[in-house]
C-alpha cells in the first residue's frame, strides 16, 4: 500500500505550490573506504613533485590538509592525464570523485553566472577529495593540456593509513613502556586515543624535579634535557621518550627535570585524572540505550493512519501529519522512497534513523515504530505542529537572532539531549536548527538520527559527516574523531543562536572549510554577543578535540559554564522551567504550505530495509 494516496476528507489543502527552501542546509556523508587495497604508484621527476607540491602550496584550503608526510604520501599517487582541446574535465551538477593539477594548456570555468578563463598551474575540483560534492561548475580545455589527478578514494585510502600508523604509533610508545604495560593492551589502546597534544618553547621546563606530578609525557617531535639537582646527570632524548608515567599509577613527585631544546618540542600527554577513568571505565560493562517506558503505539499498522496534511519536505524525505483511525491521535509520519535510498547510497543512513526508537529523553523526539512497503520506509514520530528551530529563526524573528534567554534555553534544551546521547555511548553528528523541534510545551527536541552513530567512549571513527559549516576541523581534514565533534557542533549551534549566522559560512564551501580549519580564534564575533557566550563558544570549538570544554568532565562542564549562571537545570531536566516559547508552540503549521505528494516511485525489493517491518 501507498500511503501517499490516502487523503482524510477533513484536511483538503489548496493546490499551492511551494518552491523547497534552498537555504536549509542538508548534511553530507562520505561512505568509508578499504584501506587494505593496493594503491597504485606513478613515478615522477623531482620537477613534476615541485610541481604538484607548489600548486597545493599555493592553494589556501588544500594547504591546511596536505602537508608533511600526508602531501608526501599522496603525490606519488597522483596520475597524468592528456585531455585534447574542448573535453570537458567537470560538469557542473555532476558529484565529484577527483581532483586536479594544471600543467599545460588552457580552461575554462563557467557556469550560470559567470565564464573566465585560466592557464597557470592551479589545484581545482578539490572539493572531491573530501565528500561527494557537486561541481559548482564547468572546467573543460580549451586547448590540448596536460593534468596531474587525485582520486578520492586514493587520497582517502592515503589518509586513513597515515591515521592508522599514527594510531599503532602511539600504542606501540605505550606498550614499549616498562612501567604502563602492565595496564593491558586493551587500556592501552583506548589510552592512545585519550593523548593530547602540548608545545612547548626552548628552554621551558615541561617539569621539574620535586614537584607533584599528575600527566604523563610521550615526546613526539623535537628533543629534551633531563637533569637532577646535585648530581652531574645530564641526558638528551628524542622522539618516543617517555617520562612521568608513574604519575599515572600513584601521587609522586617528579624525580628529575625535563627541559624542552629549542626551538619547540611537542609532546603527547594523558592525564591521571583520564588515566583513572579510562580504566575505570574499561571495568564495567557500558550502558544501553533503551526505552524507559512502554511502547503504547507499537500496534498501530501503516494502513491505519491517513494523512492530514504535510509538515515539511527535506532532501531525503517527506512529512506528514497523520491521524490515527482509531484513536484520532496525531503522529509525524516521515517517508523516503526506497529506490531513491538505494540510488543515493543512503541505506546505511535510512537505518541510522531508527536508532531515536531507543532513546528514551524528554529532549529528543519520539520515534514509536518503523513500517516499509514495496516503495518507501516509513518513521512514525511524535507530531510537533509548531514547526522547526530554523523556520522560528530565520522566518518569524525579525533580526533573526535569538535573545539570551531564549538562546540559553534552547541550547540548554540541546545539551541535554547530547549528555543523554553521550551518556549512551552515541554520537549525533549533525546539530543544526534544523534538526531540533519545538514542540507543544514549549521545549525543544532533537531529531534525525540519520548521522548518529554508536561510539564506545574511548574509540574514533573516520567517516566524513555532517553539515558543512558545522563540521569539526577534524572532520574536515578527515582525521579520526570521537565525541568532540558534537562539542564543536554545540559552540557553532550557540554562535547561530545568538548572532543568526554560523561563524565560518563562506562563498564556497572551500571557503567554509578554510575558515573551519583556521580556527574559531579569527572569527570576529558581533558585539552584541555577550561576553560570557563567546568564552563559551571559544572553549567549545578549540582546535585540538581533547581541549574542548566538556571532553574531560562532559557535558556537566559545559553546563558550569558562566554564561549559565543562575540558569535551573533541575527545572528544565523536570519540564518545570517556564518555556519562553510558549506562545510560539501554540501556533500550528499552515495546512496549506505544500501540495500533496503525487510522486510514485518504482518498487525496490533488494531487501536492505529488513529492519523496518
Amino acid at each position: 500500500m501507498c500511503l501517499c494516496l490516502r487523503k482524510h476528507s477533513s484536511f483538503s489543502p489548496r493546490k499551492v505550490e511551494v518552491e523547497y527552501d534552498k537555504q536549509r542546509r542538508n548534511a553530507v556523508f562520505q561512505s568509508g573506504i578499504d584501506i587494505s587495497e593496493r594503491i597504485q604508484l606513478d613515478p615522477k621527476t623531482q620537477e613534476e613533485e615541485d610541481l604538484i607540491r607548489t600548486a597545493i602550496e599555493n592553494n589556501d584550503f588544500m594547504t591546511k590538509i596536505l602537508f608533511g608526510d600526508i602531501l608526501k604520501a599522496v603525490i606519488p599517487t597522483m596520475y597524468k592525464r592528456f585531455i585534447n582541446a574542448g573535453d570537458v574535465i567537470i560538469k557542473e551538477g555532476n558529484k565529484g570523485s577527483h581532483m586536479y593539477v594544471s600543467i599545460t594548456g588552457k580552461f575554462e570555468v563557467s557556469n550560470q553566472n559567470f565564464k573566465n578563463t585560466f592557464e597557470d598551474v592551479r589545484v581545482f575540483g578539490e572539493l572531491a577529495i573530501i565528500y561527494d560534492a557537486k561541481r559548482l561548475a564547468t572546467i573543460k580545455a580549451l586547448t590540448d593540456a596536460e593534468i596531474w589527478v587525485l582520486d578520492a578514494v586514493t587520497y582517502q585510502q592515503v589518509l586513513r593509513r597515515y591515521n592508522v600508523k599514527e594510531q599503532e604509533e602511539r600504542v606501540n610508545f605505550l606498550i614499549k613502556n616498562d612501567i604502563l604495560k602492565n595496564a593491558g593492551e586493551k587500556v592501552l589502546k583506548s589510552a592512545a586515543n585519550s593523548l593530547k597534544s602540548e608545545s612547548f618553547k626552548g628552554d621551558t621546563a615541561i617539569v621539574t624535579e620535586g614537584e607533584k606530578g599528575d600527566k604523563f609525557y610521550i615526546v613526539r617531535a623535537g628533543t629534551v634535557t633531563v637533569t637532577k639537582k646535585g648530581e652531574d646527570f645530564i641526558q638528551t632524548h628524542g622522539k618516543g621518550y617517555c617520562f612521568g608515567e608513574r604519575a599515572l599509577l600513584e601521587e609522586t613527585c617528579r624525580q628529575a627535570t625535563v627541559t624542552a631544546n629549542p626551538p619547540l618540542v611537542e609532546c603527547l600527554t594523558l592525564s591521571r585524572k583520564s588515566f583513572f577513568e579510562l580504566t575505570e571505565y574499561l571495568k564495567i560493562i557500558p550502558p544501553k540505550l533503551s526505552v524507559a517506558k512502554p511502547n503504547i503505539y507499537q500496534d498501530i499498522k501503516l494502513e491505519d493512519l491517513k494523512i492530514c496534511f504535510t509538515l515539511g519536505i527535506g532532501g531525503f524525505g517527506r512529512i506528514e501529519l497523520v491521524k490515527h483511525n482509531e484513536t484520532n491521535k496525531l503522529f509525524a509520519l516521515k517517508y523516503m522512497s526506497k529506490i531513491d535510498v538505494v540510488r543515493d547510497m543512503r541505506q546505511q543512513h535510512a537505518i541510522n534513523e531508527r536508532k531515536q526508537i531507543q532513546c528514551s529523553s524528554p529532549f529528543i523526539l519520539d520515534m514509536y515504530k518503523t513500517f516499509r512497503d514495496n516503495k518507501f520506509v516509513y518513521y512514525l514520530l511524535e507530531a510537533c505542529l509548531a514547526g522547526d528551530l530554523w523556520n522560528i529563526l530565520y522566518r518569524e524573528i525579525p533580526d533573526k537572532r535569538f535573545k539570551e534567554k531564549e538562546a540559553k534555553f534552547i541550547v540548554g534544551c540541546v545539551l541535554e539531549a547530547i549528555e543523554y546521547l553521550h551518556s549512551n555511548e552515541m554520537i549525533f553528528r549533525d546539530l543544526k536548527p534544523e534538526n531540533v523541534l519545538l514542540t507543544s510545551n514549549g521545549y525543544f527536541k532533537l531529531t534525525d538520527f540519520g548521522y548518529a552513530k554508536k561510539l564506545p567512549r574511548f574509540e574514533k571513527t573516520f567517516t566524513f559527516a555532517g553539515t558543512i559549516e558545522y563540521v569539526a576541523p577534524e572532520v574536515a581534514s578527515k582525521k579520526s574523531y570521537d565525541r568532540a565533534v558534537d562539542i564543536w557542533t554545540i559552540g557553532i549551534f550557540t554562535f547561530e543562536m545568538l548572532s543568526g549566522k554560523t561563524p565560518f559560512a563562506g562563498s564556497t564551501e572551500s571557503s567554509t572549510f578554510k575558515k573551519i580549519l583556521d580556527g574559531i580564534e579569527k572569527v570576529n564575533f558581533p558585539n552584541f554577543v555577550p561576553a560570557a557566550a563567546k568564552d563559551l563558544v571559544l572553549k567549545l570549538c578549540r582546535q585540538n578535540p581533547q581541549n574542548r570544554l566538556g571532553m574531560d568532565e562532559g557535558i556537566a562542564k559545559i553546563k558550569s559554564h558562566r554564561w549559565f549562571n543562575g540558569f535551573n537545570w533541575n527545572k528544565l531536566q523536570n519540564l518545570e522551567m517556564v518555556s519562553p516559547f510558549m506562545a510560539r508552540a501554540k501556533k500550528n503549521r499552515n495546512p496549506d504550505m505544500y501540495t500533496p505528494d503525487k510522486n510514485i516511485p518504482e518498487d525496490e525489493l533488494s531487501g536492505w530495509d529488513e529492519e523496518f517491518k
